[in-house]
């Protein structure tokens, strides 16, 4: 027979170092194993929110998305669901604010300014080929004339001749974007009233040299077949690496354009709103595209209520006065030419 004695000796042991330590979250969600300490997704939260809460900044979702690319099943930034475990620190890494800080001895320590972290950016390589769109079509500065080669596509590398718009001087090195006729878009609400003159780009032309008054240029980007009497305007100074910012609060607006006669967008492609600098719309900020449905509870008329629904999300890549292009960086299911763009609902 085992001794009493060495029964109440091993269950005490159990109490005191169970088999698996931490293994339920506390009051905060913080769940700690071995390896790091995590938080449980609750109902409504967001990586927005959870990066506030434990980092003291939304703007830190982008690296709490990266550490958890494995952990975040739909591999989106934006949707994240209760019940999932994202690491929010290594167990060797400092704990984490919510956490009682151990409290050092007092050292003698030299004051340092600390610099401030860069803020989170995105990245969209073609940016250049982002067009734009004005309540007029653009003034050009020159046009397309032809190949200085008899062909029938002009691409990169090739040289042409240009013409300058009367009293202009194009100068040697300036870089021209090449644009077609502008596109007339209309507004989504008032079919006979004009949102303004789309310009889609084609490519980037450097002035190289005149020679016999003639203007000559080099085509260093081809994005699109171009033509004769294709215009030229001053190229825009545009980043690929756009700082995020925080969108404006109550804005509402739709889609009213896409790239090259494009009225239905999936996650990569271009389009443009009804949103621009009188707004408050800047690049690098993000707003939320909405799908509005019908709900009659009762059959009556009077009882039809419109319920709004979040599917994706675009990313402002360039604002004009009244417009703005944009980037779907992420879609549920594909928009089109009116879908409603709003402010995040945070």
């Amino acid at each position: 027979m085992i001794p009493r004695s060495l029964v109440y000796t091993i269950l005490a042991l159990i109490l005191i170092f169970p088999s698996k330590p931490f293994a339920n979250p506390d009051d905060s969600g913080i769940l700690k194993l071995e390896d790091g300490f995590y938080y449980i997704v609750k109902k409504g939260d967001t990586l927005w929110d959870v990066s506030a809460k434990f980092f003291n900044t939304p703007w830190y979702w982008p690296g709490l998305w990266s550490e958890n690319d494995v952990a975040i099943s739909s591999q989106n930034p934006h949707w994240i669901y209760p019940g999932q475990k994202l690491r929010l620190a290594l167990r060797e890494e400092a704990p984490l604010p919510l956490l009682p800080p151990a409290i050092p001895e007092p050292k003698p320590v030299a004051i340092v300014e600390a610099t401030p972290p860069p803020p989170p950016s995105f990245t969209f390589s073609p940016i250049h080929k982002v067009g734009f769109i004005t309540p007029q079509p653009a003034d050009p500065s020159g046009h397309l004339l032809s190949a200085t080669e008899a062909k029938e596509m002009i691409s990169s590398g090739d040289r042409v001749y240009i013409q300058p718009a009367q009293g202009r001087l194009l100068p040697i090195a300036g870089r021209y974007i090449v644009y077609g006729k502008p596109e007339r878009v209309q507004d989504p609400d008032h079919r006979r009233k004009s949102a303004g003159f789309l310009h889609h780009i084609s490519g980037i032309i450097e002035i190289t040299e005149y020679r016999n008054d003639l203007t000559i240029g080099n085509v260093t980007h081809a994005f699109r077949p171009m033509q004769a009497r294709d215009g030229l305007f001053p190229i825009p100074q545009r980043n690929p690496q756009i700082p995020m910012r925080p969108p404006v609060s109550g804005l509402e607006g739709k889609i009213i354009a896409g790239d090259l006669g494009q009225v239905m967008f999936a996650e990569g492609d271009l389009l443009y709103i009804n949103l621009g600098e009188k707004d408050g719309v800047l690049p690098g900020q993000e707003y939320h595209l909405i799908e509005e449905k019908e709900i009659n509870p009762t059959g009556a008329k009077k009882d039809i209520r419109k319920d709004r629904i979040p599917f994706g999300a675009i990313f402002i890549l360039d604002v004009r006065e009244q417009a703005s292009a944009a980037v779907v960086i992420d879609s549920r299911k594909d928009a089109r030419l009116g879908t409603l763009v709003i402010s995040p609902q945070r």
